[in-house]
């Protein structure tokens, strides 16, 4: 199984975390401008930091002194996606000296179907030198090599999530999403591979505001989201898109099976029931489905025809999907 440092996932406890988090930052700063942490180079943690992928912004430590990564969950490090080997490559760690904080790491590829690239140059079987900063791709990651201090990572796991994730759905901000679709869209044009975008609305979410307050519009945002999160895979990402839309990149999907997807998640929000007092309400979600294919050039048609695939399943009667293939050139 995959080592991962923990998320923080009570929003509750944000605004404590926020303002203990920032102490840390300045305390560690001013140990650092004092030469304070020379003699605690011991605590230091060899860690890949995802910088971009499916996994961007996740820590993943290094904490035996052999570290297989693949899609085989007996690998140390276990990444689930389809362009990943089972043992994908192998990352070895030599402490020459562990009171000194002083690593001798390596890279070998074990089974990869496209290689391992550190720093652009790829790499084979031969055991290759890493240095701290160093950028390892592995399928459709980028990782960085860093030697951190256990509360370090902490810090940037937390700051990253409070910065990317919204607090009422649970999914990740729009100010992540742009970022990611491009990503994902020059993976699927550059290895032909599929990939689906859904785009859905909440139906008549303005009435429910307005009918029974902000509160419970949030929760209904939230259960949404926790709909959503229970369905996707690891690989896939949803985003809160606007203020009742939420937006689907689905890597390695095609049309009908986000098709399928989207009419699992719309046939669950049908039969939810909310309550409001002595009054209970039902919502409805309408979809819009896109898929990538080669006349596409920029990720941005994706949310376009989704979008207008959108507006035909409302134009419909809404609680419906509508697929974008369908609509007219």
């Amino acid at each position: 199984m995959s080592t991962k440092i923990k998320h923080f996932e009570d929003e509750t406890i944000i605004r404590d975390k926020t303002e203990a988090s920032y102490r840390l930052f300045d305390e560690m700063s001013s140990k650092r401008n004092r030469n304070e942490l020379a003699g605690a180079k011991r605590d230091l943690i060899p860690v890949l930091r995802a910088i971009s992928g499916p996994y961007i912004g996740e820590h993943f430590l290094l904490n035996r002194e052999v570290n297989e990564i693949g899609r085989d969950s007996l690998c140390q490090i276990t990444l689930k996606d389809p362009n990943i080997s089972r043992r994908h490559c192998r990352i070895t760690i030599c402490y020459r000296s562990a009171l000194r904080g002083e690593f001798k790491i390596t890279i070998e590829d074990l089974q990869s179907r496209n290689g391992i690239r550190v720093n652009g140059n790829k790499i084979d079987e031969t055991p290759t030198l890493l240095q701290n900063g160093d950028h390892i791709r592995i399928g459709p990651n980028v990782f960085g090599l860093y030697l951190k201090f256990p509360e370090e990572i902490e810090l940037e796991t937390f700051l990253y999530k409070l910065a990317k994730k919204d607090a009422t759905t649970g999914l990740l901000g729009k100010s992540f999403f742009m970022g990611h679709l491009d990503f994902e869209f020059k993976r699927a044009q550059r290895y032909k591979r599929p990939l689906s975008f859904i785009l859905l609305d909440i139906d008549f979410f303005k009435k429910v505001n307005d009918t029974f307050g902000h509160v419970i519009g949030d929760e209904v945002l939230r259960k949404v989201g926790e709909i959503i999160l229970e369905a996707l895979r690891v690989e896939d990402t949803a985003v809160r898109y606007g203020g009742e839309e939420m937006a689907l990149i689905l890597p390695e999907t095609n049309e009908k099976d986000a098709y399928l997807l989207a009419e699992r998640l719309r046939c669950k929000l049908e039969k939810l029931t909310f309550k409001m007092n002595d009054k209970t309400f039902k919502v409805t979600a309408s979809f819009g489905v896109s898929e990538y294919n080669a006349s596409m050039a920029v990720g941005q048609t994706l949310v376009e025809k989704a979008d207008r695939a959108l507006y035909k399943a409302k134009e419909q009667g809404r609680n419906n999907t509508y697929l974008a293939s369908k609509l007219a050139s």
